[in-house]
């Protein structure tokens, strides 16, 4: 164990763990185009009725019920489909970045999935950064493995459309290490640059707003703490950012209205219900790494009740190695949980899947490192305590990367299954001017290969 803690310290080892997450990476440049990238690469070659400008990609529908029921006649959206369906993702800079790719690469997804491995070599690197700055070497290094390793990185580094996590979680992680840098060493930069690079992240994706969450909670509850007082003055412009943006975003159309995927906190019933369902079922996953995605076939009840049982564990094991832990990191795990939570929170009403869970990771993967690091230890509880930080390495270290690589053979195998299904539609309809597809409740029948 010594020997293990030496090398997890030692300085070259964060760059040790990125070159190995970048190589796990490296099979998603075989998945070609997946999913919405179809219709992304449409709508940029203006080939359908409803074309969006290429700085707002993310918005799905037209947004006017007549001009919805006309889509639905001729576009790729299924018959049953609301004509009330409003579904605006205000994503400006991923929106730009997808278009920038197709301008540079045409329909070589090759680029596409290059650039996005650019991104995920920055944030790895820039996440390496930010946890050795909070935590001690060894702990530090536990953290990125843990973190670079998730099934939560793979459809962000290997699906191009879902390049805006990445994003997210890159400006998130920029902008947080800014902002710690200025309230505990005086670093005056990180006044204006954290707030700007939270600022930026928000243009890629509203999943930023989990780097606004960390931020928030380290005035709230970090090292620092203050009065009540000096808390609200110090949570104030940054809460006042992220409260504009709302603001802004719903100004500007953006959010979700009749979709029974996502789910807006504009209306609070439905999002309380939602989110009742889908926080334990995303926990499941940060803890134990059961796929949270498996929610959308039908197991979401049984999920959510496993996710529910592995999260009080957790917490139950969490307490058993508090007095193992240095006061320090109890210190550190106290916001970066906070935060964690809050950023889950905010994505909570997307549709369920590992990559909600990533920009909360970046709370996550520390409080899990320092579980591994110290709950071998000896003393009082030892034998539970070894028992559950052991189910978490093999999880998190053993399991995990082999996770990574089944996902993205799986993302490619679906998206060859898609083409060659439009290669079928395509020789069967021939040159009639009208075609009617029936029963396609798989989206990537009914929706991708028609796209």
């Amino acid at each position: 164990m010594s020997k293990i803690l030496h090398w997890l310290g030692h300085p070259r080892a964060p760059r040790f763990v990125v070159a190995f997450a970048l190589v796990l990476a490296l099979p998603s440049l075989a998945v070609g185009f997946f999913g919405d990238d179809y219709a992304f690469v449409d709508w940029l070659e203006h080939r359908t009725p409803f074309s969006p400008p290429w700085w707002d990609l993310y918005n799905f529908t037209p947004g006017d019920p007549d001009a919805m029921r006309d889509s639905l006649a001729t576009w790729l959206l299924p018959w049953w489909t609301a004509s009330t369906l409003h579904l605006h993702l205000v994503r400006p800079l991923s929106s730009a970045l997808l278009a920038f790719d197709h301008a540079l690469f045409g329909r070589a997804a090759l680029g596409w999935h290059l650039h996005s491995l650019a991104w995920y070599a920055v944030l790895l690197a820039a996440t390496a950064r930010f946890f050795r700055r909070l935590l001690p070497p060894a702990t530090a290094t536990l953290a990125l493995i843990v973190f670079a390793l998730s099934d939560a990185a793979v459809f962000p580094y290997a699906w191009p459309s879902a390049r805006h996590v990445l994003l997210a979680a890159t400006f998130a992680v920029l902008g947080v290490t800014a902002h710690v840098r200025f309230r505990a060493d005086g670093w005056r930069p990180g006044r204006f640059l954290g707030p700007l690079a939270l600022v930026v992240g928000l243009l890629a994706s509203e999943a930023a707003l989990g780097g606004f969450a960390f931020a928030i909670a380290y005035d709230l509850v970090g090292p620092r703490r203050g009065t009540r007082r000096d808390r609200a003055v110090r949570i104030f412009p940054l809460a006042s950012l992220a409260l504009a943006y709302l603001v802004a975003y719903a100004l500007v159309g953006g959010g979700t209205r009749a979709s029974g995927a996502y789910v807006t906190p504009l209306e609070p019933s439905a999002f309380l219900a939602t989110a009742a369902v889908r926080l334990p079922v995303l926990l499941g996953d940060a803890v134990l790494g059961i796929p949270a995605e498996a929610a959308t076939l039908g197991f979401a009840g049984k999920l959510a009740v496993t996710g529910a049982i592995a999260t009080v564990l957790f917490a139950l094991l969490w307490r058993a190695c508090l007095r193992t832990v240095p006061e320090g990191e109890r210190a550190t795990s106290t916001w970066l949980a906070v935060g964690a939570f809050a950023a889950l929170a905010a994505g909570v009403g997307g549709l369920p899947g590992a990559r909600v869970l990533f920009v909360a990771n970046l709370g996550f993967a520390p409080i899990m490192a320092i579980v591994l690091r110290h709950g071998f230890a000896s003393g009082r509880l030892a034998v539970p305590r070894r028992a559950g930080a052991g189910l978490l390495a093999v999880v998190h270290v053993v399991f995990a990367p082999l996770s990574q690589l089944a996902n993205q053979h799986s993302m490619q195998t679906i998206a060859r299954a898609t083409e060659a299904t439009a290669r079928t539609m395509r020789d069967e309809v021939g040159d009639r001017s009208r075609t009617f597809l029936m029963a396609a409740s798989d989206p990537m029948v009914g929706l991708y290969a028609a796209a």
